[in-house]
Parts: structure tokens; C-alpha cells; sequence
């Protein structure tokens, strides 16, 4: 049985003596491995499909032990992930979230679409790194079954307020006046976040995706939303991603 699919290659292992297997997030198969025979010979064709980050068409077919790669067309390299070591690490942070998001095949096409968009960003610098980030773990999660419930405060139902406290282990907005009228609040993992940075939460989780990259938030306020969004991550799917602790350790240096 043959089968044609769109995907790009998130993780490539060494097999036999010159085969390769890949890791590939697909567009509507979720992630599968495929044997990619001859990967490890230059002079053969597959070979400059057998990298991370090549999205390309494939013709698979299955044998006796999984899919094996029978043809491809090569539709993106992405190149420039490859020649930068923050653009490299953070890439590869992504991929690291993509395996714990775990995506059906009803997600997969999303999340791909998500992930194929973000690395363009990240390859043409077109936003800042750290925005660019934010994105992709809040939208991520969103498309993966962790949506946040941003639309008002979960008490009292408000949606415009002064002050704002954000629940990441729930997802939800309390406002100002519950937080301080009601001590249960206190016992929950709250941060307290601007309004520039619940606008962007807002706009990362709700807009349409044609809209999703065409907000802007100032540099006093990336931080913030890193934090707040890095922290929803490591809330909901841990920690342990060796990726983002490297590209964190060269990002202070």
C-alpha cells in the first residue's frame, strides 16, 4: 500500500549501516516514522531529505516493520535555521514541545501549518525570536488541547479590569477585585500580567491564524509574555526540554 503526504522531519536516527529512520510531523497522520533506505550515502538521492527540518511530499509505502520512504519532493530547506546556533536551538525546542503536545491526526494539520509558519519567521528574522517563541508554546498549546479561557475574569465574569491575574494552572483571568475578595485565589499558581501582554494572549490564542503573526507588542513587554507563556508550558507538559535550557544558556551570554 502506498500512501502521499505533506510533512516535515523533526528527528533523524542512524539505522543499519546506511539507512536513516526520521520523525515526521505530518499533515494529517500525526507523527509517524518512516526508514529512509540509502540516507547516509551522498550520492544517492534521498540523502538531503534526511535532515530536521526539510518539509517535504512523500510517497511512502509499508513494509513488514513501518513506513518506508519510496519518493519525496523537496518543497522547503529552511536553511537559515541551520547556519544560526539560536535559530538551530530554538528550532529545536520546538520539535521537543511538538513530541510532548502529542498531536491526533485532527490537530496535526495545525499544528504543522503552525510550526512551518513559525520556522519561516525564525529563518527570515522577521520578528523578534523571543515573540516568536510565545507564539508557537501558547498557540501550540491552544491547537493541542491546553486552550486558556482568556475572555473575562472567571469570577465575576468582567472583561475589561485594571488589574489582571492570570491562573496557569487552570487557564482563566481573575480580575482584581475577586482576586483580593476571595483567598482561594491566593492558593493557586497566579501571576499578575499587563494588559499589553493579556492583548497578545489573547490575540495568540483567538485571531485567525492569517492574522496570527501580524500583531506587535514593544520590547518592555516581551519579557513579561515570555515568562507567562514559558510558565503555562512548563505547568502543563514539564519541564526537562534540554533544547530550551541550551538556548537559554546562550541567549544570556
Amino acid at each position: 500500500m502506498k500512501i502521499q503526504l505533506r510533512g516535515i522531519i523533526l528527528r533523524e536516527v542512524e539505522y543499519k549501516e546506511k539507512d536513516k529512520i526520521i520523525s515526521i510531523l505530518t499533515d494529517r497522520m500525526g507523527i509517524i516514522s518512516a526508514v529512509v533506505k540509502g540516507a547516509k550515502n551522498i550520492k544517492r538521492k534521498n540523502h538531503p531529505i534526511a535532515e530536521c527540518f526539510s518539509y517535504c511530499e512523500f510517497s511512502l509505502y509499508v513494509g513488514k516493520n513501518g513506513y518506508i520512504v519510496e519518493d519525496f519532493e523537496l518543497l522547503e530547506l529552511f536553511w537559515n535555521i541551520r547556519n544560526d546556533l539560536y535559530n538551530l536551538s530554538l528550532s529545536q525546542y520546538f520539535v521537543q514541545l511538538i513530541f510532548a503536545f502529542s498531536p491526533d491526526e485532527s490537530s496535526c494539520p495545525e499544528l504543522l501549518r503552525l510550526f512551518l509558519n513559525v520556522l519561516f519567521y525564525i529563518s527570515e528574522r522577521k520578528k523578534s525570536l523571543s515573540v516568536l517563541k510565545s507564539i508557537f508554546e501558547i498557540r501550540g498549546c491552544s491547537i493541542c488541547g491546553y486552550m486558556p479561557n482568556l475572555t473575562g475574569c472567571v469570577s465575576c465574569k468582567s472583561y475589561d479590569f485594571d488589574k489582571i491575574y492570570f491562573s496557569v494552572g487552570n487557564g482563566t483571568l481573575i480580575c482584581g477585585n475577586c482576586f483580593k475578595n476571595d483567598a482561594k485565589y491566593e492558593k493557586l499558581n497566579v501571576s499578575k500580567i499587563s494588559t499589553p501582554v493579556l492583548m497578545a494572549l489573547r490575540h495568540i490564542v483567538y485571531s485567525d491564524f492569517n492574522k496570527l503573526f501580524s500583531f506587535n507588542i514593544s520590547e518592555s513587554f516581551e519579557k513579561e509574555l515570555e515568562f507567562i507563556s514559558e510558565k503555562y508550558i512548563y505547568y502543563h507538559l514539564g519541564s526537562g526540554f534540554k533544547a530550551l535550557d541550551f538556548y537559554k544558556s546562550i541567549s544570556m551570554n
